[in-house]
């Protein structure tokens, strides 16, 4: 399997797929979870630039990406067919989560160039800013039974990770002095988000602390040319 700089992933554990987004070949794919049964999901109609994160419903059938140039947020069937853009005009939209609850039914973003994170239904109406003033937001992460949101702000030494609730009031700084922190995920069974540092080969790192910020820990230190994104098997 030949990749070329795959970005975002996302797991359909129900269906054992994996899906992921490749923006240096402009394609999304999926496969089986051990790798193999590799598809192409991308339609001649996509017209796909730079394809960025990625989201799954799978009990609705659909997957929401993020996409660049022209910059917007795209949904299709989770075959590939179907594929319509819902959110137009926006500025590096990046990460992407979705809330799936029925009190919910929010697909969140962060916006790396307007330094904001978003928020619509999931066709896409009622778009509105919930933070704002933020410095190259990228990866986001949602705690559903808590209602929250966290984030990275990618920033070389001087990188954070944020969290607020999920209308953005009462925002906290949970972790500061990170070198590009990019991706994150949250394990809320073992207390835990991890995240990974993208600062180039030698020094990029995944790490892990308590969803307070606390207990900060290394785990992967070698190996690592620039991790971009996170996601965790959680059944």
């Amino acid at each position: 399997m030949q990749l070329i700089n795959p970005t975002g992933i996302a797991l359909d554990l129900t269906g054992g797929k994996m899906y992921w987004v490749d923006w240096g070949s402009n394609t999304i794919k999926r496969a089986n979870l051990n790798g193999t049964g590799v598809q192409d999901l991308t339609t001649v109609d996509m017209q796909l630039n730079v394809p960025s994160r990625i989201a799954l419903d799978v009990a609705g059938g659909k997957m929401y990406w993020t996409e660049w140039g022209p910059d917007h947020i795209q949904r299709a069937d989770l075959d590939g067919q179907n594929d319509e853009p819902i959110v137009t005009g926006l500025n590096n939209p990046i990460g992407i989560e979705l809330d799936l609850t029925l009190t919910g039914r929010k697909m969140y973003w962060a916006e790396f160039g307007a330094g904001t994170i978003k928020r619509a239904d999931l066709d896409g109406q009622n778009d509105e800013p919930i933070v704002t003033g933020l410095t190259n937001p990228a990866g986001i992460a949602l705690d559903l039974v808590n209602k929250k949101i966290y984030w990275t702000e990618q920033n070389v030494g001087t990188g954070t990770i944020k969290r607020a609730d999920l209308d953005g009031q009462n925002d906290e700084l949970l972790v500061t002095g990170l070198n590009s922190p990019i991706g994150i995920e949250l394990d809320l069974t073992g207390k835990k988000m991890y995240w990974t540092t993208a600062s180039g080969v030698g020094t990029s790192t995944i790490q892990r602390a308590d969803l307070d910020g606390q207990n900060d820990e290394l785990l992967v230190i070698t190996g690592l040319q620039t991790p971009t994104d996170i996601a965790l098997g959680i059944r």
